[in-house]
């Protein structure tokens, strides 16, 4: 496990690579291969209306292990990474996650996730190149009024988040890299880039963790 980023410009995120050894990932690859998915239901407004929607597993929560296989240790090392990190620092109790297959073409739109005391984002593919797209991008925003930037709802809030993003036009970005955790303080306003076409029949696979209050 090798943190590669602590970035004091952005206190919003960490990223860990090399998260799980090589037999664990190789497991996590497995399990999700086996789960099942769901591609209909409600439409989820965070997700482009005219995009290909991702296929969604079930959300398991930590304090349900054992869970599938694989999963169960990587859920478990997401929690042990959530409760060692400062940008967890609202009291939590439990961890809830699920598996988004994203095919190309595919997009999330901006959100903070503020009703959660944070967030993870755990790339589980196998392979993934740089043009394939896919990237997790954290826009810088300036605060209105000198106060701290709110969340986005979704792509039919009234537009002045986006206001407040294009004014400033920079940010950061983090790649899609096989086996990489990202840990994403509570209200930080993030989104995906659109999965490339270049990407073909390959799938950004990223398990999303959710710290519950309680």
């Amino acid at each position: 496990m090798t943190p590669t980023c602590s970035d004091a410009l952005n206190p919003g995120f960490e990223v860990i690579d090399n998260l799980l050894p090589p037999d664990e990932f190789a497991a996590v690859w497995r399990s999700v291969q086996q789960l099942r998915y769901d591609t209909g239901g409600e439409w989820n407004k965070l997700w482009g209306l005219g995009d290909p929607m991702p296929a969604v597993s079930a959300s398991t929560r930590a304090a349900d292990r054992p869970l599938h296989d694989g999963l169960d240790g990587l859920v478990a090392r997401i929690e042990a990474c959530m409760r060692a990190s400062a940008l967890f620092d609202v009291p939590w109790a439990d961890v809830l996650a699920r598996v988004y297959l994203q095919p190309r073409g595919s997009r999330l739109g901006a959100h903070g996730d503020s009703r959660f005391a944070g967030s993870a984002v755990f790339y589980a593919h196998p392979a993934w190149q740089p043009d394939w797209g896919g990237e997790l991008l954290f826009p810088e925003m300036p605060p209105p009024d000198g106060q701290r930037a709110g969340p986005l709802d979704g792509p039919l809030a009234d537009g002045r988040q986006q206001a407040r993003e294009a004014l400033r036009g920079a940010g950061r970005f983090v790649a899609a890299r096989p086996n990489r955790l990202v840990l994403i303080r509570r209200g930080v306003w993030h989104r995906t880039q659109r999965v490339d076409p270049d990407a073909g029949g390959h799938l950004r696979c990223a398990v999303a963790a959710f710290a519950v209050p309680g």
